[in-house]
């Protein structure tokens, strides 16, 4: 997408959940909320491309933690591991949309130009 994404992370976002948060390029995240990616308690690995991004997130020893231990994070052990842009009580969740308005204000062409550098970077982890 050449616009950014963001997800606001509030409960669990487990799995499918977590994958689908990593996919995002902005994961703000309620302190109370959990993550992870618990394929391995079921006998799987996370799918849809899940352990690439989450390596490319969070580093590769870190990633290989997060998938062999199958383990529930909390919003501050995932903002610890680089994974978030901000952890947010639950009510405040919301301000995700002033991040949006701020994106929305800026150059839509400057945005879908910054956004595929980073994303075609070879990036050391």
């Amino acid at each position: 997408m050449r616009f950014p994404i963001i997800a606001a992370i509030n409960g669990f976002a487990l799995g499918g959940g977590c994958e689908m948060a990593i996919s995002a390029d902005f994961r703000l995240m309620a302190s109370t909320a959990k993550i992870g990616v618990p394929e391995v308690r079921l006998g799987a690995i996370p799918g849809a491309g899940g352990v690439q991004k989450l390596g490319r997130h969070i580093g590769r020893s870190r990633a290989i933690e997060w998938v062999l231990l199958g383990k529930h994070y909390t919003a501050e052990e995932a903002e610890r591991a680089g994974l978030l842009f901000a952890v947010t009580e639950p009510d405040d969740l919301l301000p995700a949309r002033g991040l949006g308005e701020k994106i929305k204000s800026l150059s839509p062409m400057a945005i879908a130009q910054g956004k595929a550098s980073v994303l075609s970077a070879k990036m050391s982890t």
